[in-house]
């Protein structure tokens, strides 16, 4: 925090807070922004927006803060409302209860739509209440709030909540001038001391460990490991850990219980991440925060059995039917879906519906968001052709349904229900997204097995993906003896093996997503395995040789040199029946 001299009872502060669709800020969005300025402890002016976040609230945020799909739908988006609460907050200081959690999505928002980060000095009212009243026992907005008697309670929204934030700091700056406390560049040096620590005597650790990528593993005392990290220069960082220098609580706690350092080579930086996520889900380290589960990636199920079958999203793939998936986009799904449930009339409630029995027809139908198969008004093949059109979209023929919307989105801009033709255009949005995520993952084998090049100069790096693996990784020039050894790599771990299955594990998902972030970054070339050997070679040379011809081997007696113990993948966590269609 940059130092000032300026009284802290005069200083300009802006109390914030916000309202988002979830946690994390790197999938989430900001739904609402409240602000309160201050001067010293007067309130001055205040701040409040409704955001769009293109995309639906969660049934649980909306119970939370009564924020509806309805209330933000034709609100400014995040691009115009971003922009106009930072001229709101200009250079003032920011007061903030839990910062971190608020300054990382508003610095997310920030750099997504290519506006400067937030790098406003800040007070977080719980940390500082921590610090001034250790007592207290429990530091929640509701909890300060009421041991300070404010007369704004949170409310989990956000102008209400941003007004007590900024009441508890009134009564926070009167305890701190009492602690003699008068400036703001008094109170950073207080709340935020910038300690140094030498752990110089631990670097001997890292003296042992090789300039080259890998994981490493750090053990305690007793031999369990607590922590593991990636590098591409493996001494380099882990020496890092052990320079003096501001640290945070976890570091040193990190630090200090390091008694031993172990490392695998990988040879490539892509390897090394790859064994990283696959080390910390195997472990559990109890210094890694992220990464400890495998993503529980949604798909739509759609049962057969049943003779009015609803599409539902499933993160669970078992029993019978059709699976479309794996999707990375749930909130995509989720719309695209309710529009289409709406737009086609498919069943939508819970009744289990049996042809002897007739019910009272259900809420859905009520409403004309429902063909009513609940109260017989419809026949299980008529119900099956309006499906049809949905499993369409699924299917890859995505035409029907697109049309369907826009048509439905024109007809509601005509009469003016801008809402709804808002809703319409965003349910195309998702369409599209999904259309162009399901090309991707139509065929399963294609989709596990590829080769990644990258050429340089004079020589060519290429990453053999099998099974949705890194089996290999091979770096040539273009000579005879160079290409006769990639031939050979590629008749391995692509020919060899004789019996591979079609499902697919989390385990492949995850490595295609994080192989997917890696090479988005950097210039390469995918190239489809083939249906020979040859076919497979000659799509490598085309890129990495054109004019030179590949030496024959003979590829079946290399195969049968090979032991079977090579043939073996990687452990796998098997998901049951989590196939394209079953």
């Amino acid at each position: 925090m940059a130092a000032k001299q300026v009284p802290i009872d005069k200083a300009a502060y802006v109390a914030v807070d916000l309202e988002t669709t979830g946690l994390d800020h790197r999938t989430e969005r900001i739904i609402e922004i409240g602000a309160v300025r201050m001067v010293g402890d007067h309130p001055i002016e205040t701040f409040e927006q409704l955001i769009n976040p293109n995309r639906l609230i969660p049934s649980k945020i909306t119970r939370l803060t009564g924020i509806t799909n309805d209330m933000v739908c034709g609100t400014p988006d995040i691009e115009v409302a971003l922009p106009a609460f930072a001229d709101f907050v200009k250079d003032s200081i920011l007061i903030i209860h839990s910062a971190p959690f608020d300054i990382s999505f508003l610095n997310r928002a920030a750099r997504n739509i290519g506006q400067k980060s937030f790098r406003n000095d800040f007070f977080d009212t719980k940390l500082i209440a921590q610090k001034l009243r250790p007592r207290i026992g429990f530091y929640g907005l509701a909890n300060l709030a009421e041991y300070f008697g404010v007369s704004h309670r949170p409310c989990h929204r956000a102008l209400p909540d941003a007004i007590a934030t900024a009441e508890i700091f009134t009564h926070l700056l009167e305890i701190m001038r009492s602690e003699g406390l008068r400036t703001v560049d008094e109170a950073n040096k207080f709340f935020y001391p910038k300690k140094r620590y030498d752990f110089s005597h631990k670097k001997s650790l890292a003296s042992a460990l090789p300039r080259s990528s890998g994981a490493y593993l750090m053990r305690d005392d007793r031999g369990k490991v607590i922590y593991v990290g990636k590098a591409k220069d493996l001494r380099k960082r882990v020496r890092s850990y052990f320079y003096s220098g501001p640290k945070s609580k976890r570091q040193l706690s990190l630090i200090s219980e390091v008694k031993t350092i172990d490392y695998i080579k990988t040879g490539t930086e892509i390897g090394a991440l790859l064994l990283e996520s696959k080390l910390i889900k195997k472990l559990k380290p109890a210094y890694n925060i992220l990464g400890k589960r495998y993503r529980r990636y949604p798909f739509v199920h759609i049962d057969q059995n049943d003779n009015f079958p609803t599409p539902r999203i499933t993160r669970t793939v078992t029993g019978v039917g059709i699976h479309y998936g794996p999707f990375s986009n749930t909130a995509d799904l989720e719309l695209l879906l309710e529009v289409a449930k709406d737009l086609y009339r498919l069943k939508q409630c819970d009744y289990k519906i049996k042809p002897s029995i007739k019910k009272q027809p259900c809420f859905y139908y009520q409403v004309n968001r429902c063909s009513g198969p609940c109260c017989g008004m419809i026949s299980p093949q008529d119900y099956r052709n309006r499906l049809t059109a949905l499993m369409d979209a699924f299917d890859g023929h995505p035409e029907g349904l697109r049309r369907e919307l826009i048509k439905r989105r024109d007809s509601a801009a005509s009469k003016l229900h801008f809402e709804k033709a808002a809703l319409f255009n965003r349910s195309i949005d998702s369409l599209e997204r999904t259309v162009k995520l399901l090309e991707g993952i139509k065929n399963t084998r294609a989709n596990l097995d590829f080769l990644l090049l990258e050429k340089f100069k004079n020589r060519s790096r290429i990453y053999l993906v099998a099974d949705g693996q890194l089996r290999s990784c091979i770096t040539i020039k273009s000579n005879r003896k160079d290409i006769a050894k990639l031939e050979r790599k590629v008749a391995r771990i692509y020919f060899a093996s004789k019996n591979r299955s079609d499902e697919i594990t989390v385990e492949q998902i995850e490595n295609l997503s994080l192989l997917s972030a890696y090479f988005n970054k950097l210039p390469v070339v995918r190239v489809k395995v083939g249906a020979s050997i040859n076919d497979t070679l000659n799509s490598i040379l085309m890129y990495i040789a054109p004019k030179q011809p590949y030496p024959s081997i003979e590829t079946s007696a290399y195969l049968d040199s090979l032991s079977p113990l090579q043939f073996q993948s990687a452990l796998y966590l098997p998901l049951s029946g989590m196939r394209w269609r079953n």
